[in-house]
């Protein structure tokens, strides 16, 4: 057999201009698939695996994929298309939160999608296989993943035809085709990579979520550094990651309460402090605010990174879309979990372009958050500290 890859391998290396292919790669893994595990008999988590490796491979035969092979708890596919590639990734994801709703059980699923130059060579048992970075690159962003989370690469995203890419919950929004993307990020010091990691978020579910498990360092707009609070998300909590909508109903000198409903539609409350807030303005009785939630060291709900409606904040100007669209981020002292507001050209003052930092409105629309009224900043606007 060593023999076999051997010559196999030399055959590889001295045709490598018959075997350069452009190609999409998907890597599909079981998140937290080893803690899983180990609290379980194997009678227990086998058929979960069993079903995670029948449904992945049905649901990427159904969009034109190809199984590669399975990597301990992971699924390869390769993909001629990139689009086919994303509309897999998103109905794997579906199936799952299908699945775990049910009595059919289930582990959330990491996905990372990765498009460029492939060498594809035959094995020693027959089968074929991929070589080259663009695989690498898959299976990087499938690691850097949280459970749930889609994760492309930017060759992905200009090689796809992103006007075709839909989710259910997408169409039960109308959700248009550019807000299935969010800002274009990049993970820094993956192994391997000198440069840094670019890569989109594809928001398949309803709503925007903290999707990748890596927290590099980070600054505000000012350049003042920020603190992420040390307790992190509430583990388990309805939220966490993504911002919710709350109404405040309570304020007392510097702390306040709101009440809001969190995804299992229950409804519950949190306190913030005043200095939570990402706006000028003060946050008062009856403010509709958008909010991150955490959790206290004596374990109650804490709203922070406070976006209350109406009022001013700042951002810097994402991409603008052929379509008219655009996305402005606004840091947060969670990096990986910006809020990301929502923007329609026309709302958008002349002279403005792509990577501007700008003061805008804070509005929201039955998606989620929107920015009007969006203006260059001004030297008092940058200096102020109440802005982060």
């Amino acid at each position: 057999m060593e023999n076999d890859l051997a010559s196999s391998v030399e055959q590889l290396i001295g045709q490598l201009n018959q075997a350069k292919e452009e190609k999409t790669i998907l890597f599909a893994d079981m998140h937290n698939s080893t803690e899983f595990k180990m609290n379980r008999k194997d009678v227990e988590w086998v058929p979960v695996w069993g079903q995670f490796y029948k449904m992945a491979v049905q649901k990427i035969h159904e969009n034109e994929g190809v199984i590669v092979k399975f990597i301990g708890d992971a699924v390869m596919a390769v993909f001629d298309d990139a689009g086919d590639a994303l509309r897999a990734a998103i109905a794997i994801q579906e199936q799952i939160k299908d699945d775990m709703r049910g009595d059919s059980g289930g582990l959330p699923c990491k996905i990372g999608v990765a498009t460029g130059a492939v060498y594809g060579y035959r094995t020693s048992d027959g089968k074929y296989d991929y070589l080259g970075s663009t695989v690498d690159t898959a299976s990087r962003l499938c690691e850097q993943a949280r459970g749930n989370a889609i994760l492309l690469s930017i060759k992905t995203y200009q090689a796809a035809d992103t006007t075709k890419v839909t989710s259910l919950a997408g169409r039960q929004s109308d959700r248009e085709p550019e807000e299935y993307f969010g800002e274009r990020l990049h993970f820094k010091g993956i192994k391997g990579f000198k440069e840094p990691l670019g890569y989109y978020n594809l928001f398949w579910q309803a709503q925007r979520g903290n999707y990748t498990a890596a927290e590099p360092a980070g600054e505000t707009m000012t350049g003042r550094p920020v603190r992420p609070n040390p307790q992190g998300p509430r583990q388990g909590a309805e939220g966490a990651g993504q911002f919710l909508r709350g109404l405040v109903n309570r304020h007392m000198d510097v702390y306040g309460f709101l009440s809001f409903t969190a995804n299992n539609g229950q409804r519950d409350e949190a306190y913030f402090h005043d200095s939570f807030s990402l706006c000028r303005e003060p946050i008062k009785v009856n403010d509709v605010v958008y909010f991150l939630l955490r959790s206290s060291q004596e374990g109650k709900n804490q709203a922070h990174c406070l976006l209350k409606m109406g009022a001013q904040c700042q951002g810097r100007i994402g991409r603008l879309t052929a379509g008219g669209f655009t996305f402005i981020n606004v840091q947060t002292d969670t990096p990986s979990c910006p809020a990301v507001f929502f923007a329609h050209a026309s709302e958008i003052q002349d002279g403005i372009k792509e990577g501007d930092v700008v003061k805008f409105t804070i509005s929201e629309n039955r998606r989620g958050l929107m920015a009007v009224g969006i203006m260059p900043l001004e030297a008092s606007d940058i200096a102020s500290p109440q802005v982060a």
